[in-house]
């Protein structure tokens, strides 16, 4: 086989790995959704291909170096349905992931166009039935609430500060969400896809049936190669869509947000499930 014939087999194969992998697709969806830029988008896409192509070239390279050159690869059912389900698991935790991020940025999601003190202040009194003149200032009105709140303070009673709860009943999941980054995540999600996920198939059988270590190696580079930027395509896409949808309102920003997080939430289970039936291979290939 020509070196020509193996790069445009691996470029082949990328593109089809990474565009009919549900996996890739839901999980990808709920990272570039909170992307505020194109190159942001982008770049969370290339560390889910990096550490996608991590986790195939450990199981490329150890496929080649063990197995004599006249096997097949043959995994057993139990090895392959804990790989695969860990995928699942995975998509899940990412859903649920994203669905904190929802909710820990939630002060983005606030619509009520005031961008000052002033703006709120006079909102407020508005909405009282109160008319503030436009030489009187919110500062004044400050000032003067102040003073009045000094002269009460000598009759009431000192107060304790409140607890806070919130923080104190935080449970295990989102400390561990608030201490991961974006990046990381991506970075890690591939790494566990690469070395777990069905992809590691079609990208190791060819590498070993070549029966050759450069030739494999060529193989193995131009597929994780292709995978990566196509992966840093997508992201780049999705996310464009995502800010399009967004910049129409804070519910629009919400609701996609939302919907991507559940998308990844939606095929782990569905993912899990089919594993379980033995369909797994019939709906997603």
């Amino acid at each position: 086989m020509s070196v020509g014939l193996i790069i445009g087999t691996g470029i082949t194969l990328g593109f089809v790995h990474v565009l009919t992998g549900p996996d890739h697709l839901s999980a990808l969806a709920t990272l570039s959704s909170t992307s505020e830029t194109a190159p942001q988008a982008f770049w969370l896409g290339v560390r889910w291909g990096i550490g996608h192509s991590i986790g195939l070239l450990l199981v490329g390279g150890i496929a080649i170096a063990v197995l004599p050159p006249s096997s097949d690869i043959e995994i057993p059912e139990a090895v392959t349905m804990v790989f695969e389900s860990i995928v699942g698991v995975f998509m899940i935790f990412l859903g649920f992931y994203g669905i904190f991020l929802v909710f820990h940025n939630k002060k983005d999601y606030d619509d009520d166009g005031c961008t000052t003190e002033d703006e709120r202040l006079s909102l407020q009194q508005q909405s009282d039935g109160v008319e503030l003149s436009p030489r009187v200032s919110s500062n004044s009105q400050k000032d003067k609430k102040q003073t009045d709140t000094f002269h009460d303070e000598e009759d009431q009673p000192e107060i304790a500060p409140p607890i806070d709860i919130v923080d104190n009943d935080r449970n295990w999941l989102s400390s561990l969400c608030s201490k991961l980054s974006t990046g990381s995540i991506a970075l890690t999600a591939g790494v566990v896809h690469g070395l777990a996920g069905p992809g590691g198939v079609l990208g190791v059988i060819p590498a070993v049936q070549l029966r050759d270590a450069l030739l494999s190696s060529i193989y193995l580079i131009t597929f994780c190669l292709t995978s990566t930027l196509v992966m840093g395509l997508f992201a780049t896409t999705y996310g464009y869509i995502s800010r399009q949808l967004s910049s129409t309102s804070s519910e629009w920003k919400f609701k996609v947000r939302m919907f991507s997080a559940l998308l990844s939430i939606l095929v782990g289970i569905l993912w899990i499930v089919l594993l379980a039936l033995g369909k797994l291979e019939d709906v997603f290939g």
